[in-house]
């Protein structure tokens, strides 16, 4: 190495090690990004808890008590309100197709349980699943009177 090498390899690290001193953030930065972090965590864990506790609620219990067909339909109107008739019914799979895609609809929560591309094949030659019924969830929520209807629940029908 001669003299001038050296001393451009010393400008250069005199040069990052400047500018990583002056573009460290300030306490003010770091205490303002913690507290950004916190409040991110604070919103996911809510969503958490809220999402756990709508589960937990639509999730039957494995000892209840058999009801009667009233008592049913009155427990439905007690939670749904005005979409109480939606939450029984057949439920149903229904294949729209064309020569490009083939996309299967579920008639609980009209939300799509498949779309297949036919044109296309996974590296292994089964046909592509863009979508697949047990890794996907798709519900909108909405107010209604007073209450939080989701739509997973509810059993649409169709007509052709």
């Amino acid at each position: 190495m001669d003299k001038n090498t050296l001393i451009g390899l010393v400008l250069i690290i005199g040069i990052l090690i400047g500018f990583s001193i002056y573009n460290a953030p300030s306490e003010k930065e770091l205490a303002l990004q913690q507290q950004r972090r916190d409040s991110v965590a604070a919103a996911d864990a809510a969503r958490a808890r809220e999402r756990t506790r709508s589960l937990t609620q639509a999730a039957v219990p494995a000892a209840q008590p058999v009801l009667s067909d009233s008592a049913l339909e009155a427990q439905r109107r007690n939670a749904l309100g005005v979409f109480a008739h939606l939450a029984a019914g057949e439920v149903k799979r229904i294949t729209l197709s064309n020569k490009l895609l083939e996309l299967s609809i579920s008639t609980l929560g009209a939300r799509p349980v498949s779309a297949m591309p036919l044109a296309y094949k996974t590296s292994n030659g089964k046909p592509l699943q863009l979508i697949d019924a047990d890794s996907s969830v798709f519900s909108l929520a909405f107010p209604a009177a007073g209450r939080t209807i989701r739509t997973d629940s509810l059993v649409f029908s169709y007509s052709q």
